[in-house]
């Protein structure tokens, strides 16, 4: 099947930034060039693109980032802010409130077609022993519309030495300036400061190797200039999830360099990464914020300052689609049917029909999947209806065979939309993404299930942690039969009530012994709960996590039921600090050994 991207890189041309490819000549990041790159106009002048590297820098990395043709005379900037606040909270919706997330502030401009978030941001509450005290706002010089509103000089080496500076689209500047910023203000409107530098007039910034905030991965957000185009470069680069590791100062400039900027600058990352677009769903997050921990669109932190691309609206693309609902069982036995159902919106000019679209195998293309059955790769799924218009929506059903394996396998397919002439088009080539657990023809006995609370280790799946609870740490895990490499879970138990739930699925009920294991540390909770939730009730027990670690320990034997009943009260572990307070603990793994079936049950106990 032959793939064609030409019509993408029509639109990257049409912005006037063909010098733009020649700039590729430079060192490009190793499997940079092996991006196929999901691609959407988001207004006039304006492109935004993304792509999941399964390897970028020998990690995972979710990139977006958005190309904006400053020469564009329907394209022009904005910078809104939230000002620090004295006194007591006035609440978070409030438009007093000195936080607000950039997908809040970015549509109160008018025109506004993209956004990223701006600068570091006080994050101090209101202190009722000094009442006078502002909190919240910018830490930066920041200035905006002729209005200076943060007067620090940004005299700071390590990070506040650059700044985006602007009148308008003509003179777009990131500029490099020492001794402080006030002096400047009679030149420019608008002024966003922060840091720290990543490329200096095509120069890689280096950093003291004790710069932590430079030097380790986190979320981060940049802006940069790509001089020969005039092209504005908006990017962010999630992180701090299984899907994305996030990068260095270091790593983030050479992707802004790949890019062809000869100038960019950090901008306030980690929680607060944030890309936006308008008309797209979750609020216009186009990235995946990491505030939550999860690695969807709804982590999103309120900010201090973004900003803000205007412009009118585009003509939408002849082929485009958004993925608007996606169903299928997680758990699947070998050579049994799985079937998913997606629902899309065709929001191109083009109308789809089982003729012209296909469901491919993507991440890469031209490949087969151990999912399709032999000889059904333009059988195996199907259009309802067959024929959907513009503005109309399409369920595409996928009947797919699950592969045979030996033991419990956590299995991940992608798909994407084709097009038989033009080739793949949006969503995101990972959107159809099928994570399931497939597990080995049932004869006798199930196998022994372990779920581990952490991103690389088995069925973690079946883990769900509340958001902001939880954090990465590298403490070495060697109990037999989880995952060492990564990061283990642990929470900080200054509070009661901090917990996590196991909910495995059981697909043959039965009697379970149930087992516990934890990394060593000497930080550890001496009194961790772990409720067990079965088919007779709930047990609590107590382990103590500073002695026994990386063995498993015996919780007791428990009847558990069949199917997705592992849901928050029902068929569950939950480890928690319900009576003590302490340093951390971990949630490291659990262990379910099938011991017998479920007691014969008497007729006359049914009636």
């Amino acid at each position: 099947m032959k793939q064609s991207f030409l019509p993408r890189f029509g639109l990257l041309l049409s912005l006037g930034v063909a010098l733009l490819l020649t700039s590729f000549a430079q060192a490009q990041p190793a499997n940079w060039n092996s991006a196929i790159w999901f691609e959407r106009p988001v207004g006039d002048g304006i492109i935004w693109r993304y792509y999941q590297f399964n390897s970028l820098f020998s990690a995972k990395q979710s990139v977006s980032y958005m190309l904006v043709d400053l020469n564009n005379p329907n394209v022009d900037m904005a910078i809104t802010y939230r000002n620090s606040y004295v006194g007591p909270s006035p609440g978070v919706s409030s438009p007093d409130y000195p936080r607000a997330p950039t997908s809040t502030m970015a549509p109160t401009v008018t025109g506004a077609k993209a956004a990223i978030n701006g600068t570091y941001f006080n994050t101090l509450s209101y202190d009722s022993t000094q009442p006078t005290l502002p909190w919240g706002g910018g830490t930066t010089f920041l200035r905006a519309a002729g209005t200076t509103v943060h007067t620090f000089d940004g005299t700071n080496v390590n990070n506040f030495l650059q700044g985006l500076v602007f009148n308008n689209t003509s003179d777009v500047t990131i500029m490099r300036k020492s001794g402080g910023w006030i002096n400047r203000v009679g030149s420019w409107q608008n002024m966003m400061i922060s840091g720290p530098i990543l490329i200096d007039n095509g120069v890689i910034e280096t950093y003291d190797p004790t710069n932590d905030h430079a030097n380790l991965r986190h979320p981060r957000t940049a802006v940069g200039k790509i001089n020969a185009s005039n092209t504005l470069v908006l990017l962010t680069v999630d992180g701090r999830t299984a899907e994305a590791a996030g990068m260095s100062c270091t790593e983030l400039a050479q992707v802004m360099q790949a890019i062809g900027c000869d100038n960019a600058m950090n901008l306030d990352g980690g929680g607060s990464t944030t890309m936006w677009a308008a008309g797209e769903p979750f609020n216009g997050v186009v990235n995946y914020p990491s505030d939550n921990s999860a690695y969807d669109h709804q982590g999103e932190r309120g900010a201090a300052n973004s900003l803000v691309v205007k412009s009118t609206a585009v003509a939408p693309l002849a082929w485009d689609g958004r993925l608007t609902n996606l169903s299928y069982n997680t758990l699947t036995r070998s050579d049994e049917t799985l079937t998913v159902t997606a629902t899309y919106t065709n929001i191109g000019t083009e109308t789809w029909t089982a003729a012209n679209v296909a469901v491919v195998p993507s991440r890469a293309f031209g490949r087969t999947s151990a999912f399709i059955p032999a000889g059904q790769l333009n059988t195996f799924y199907s259009l309802s209806p067959t024929t959907v218009a513009p503005d109309q929506t399409g369920v595409f059903t996928l009947a797919l065979k699950s592969p045979t394996v030996a033991s419990d396998t956590f299995m991940e397919e992608n798909f994407a939309l084709w097009n038989t002439t033009s080739g793949y088009f949006g969503p995101a080539d990972n959107e159809l993404r099928v994570r399931v657990t497939v597990r080995p023809p049932l004869g006798g006995a199930p196998p022994l299930i372990i779920v581990q609370g952490t991103p690389t280790g088995p069925n973690n799946q079946w883990l769900v942690e509340p958001a902001g609870q939880w954090a990465n740490s590298t403490v070495s895990f060697t109990a037999t039969g989880v995952s060492n490499g990564g990061s283990q879970r642990y929470t900080g138990a200054s509070t009661l009530g901090k917990y996590a739930d196991f909910k495995p699925i059981f697909d043959v009920a039965g009697v379970y012994k149930v087992e516990a294991t934890y990394p060593a540390s000497t930080n550890n909770l001496n009194s961790v709960q772990y409720k067990v939730n079965h088919l007779s009730g709930s047990n609590t027990v107590s382990l103590n996590q500073l002695v026994g670690a990386n063995t498993w320990q015996t919780l007791g034997q428990f009847a558990f039921g069949t199917g997705s009943s592992g849901s928050v009260g029902v068929h569950s572990v939950r480890i928690i600090n319900e009576t003590i307070t302490g340093n951390r603990y971990y949630s490291g793994a659990l262990r379910f050994d099938y011991v017998s079936p479920l007691a014969t049950v008497p007729d006359w106990s049914l009636y």
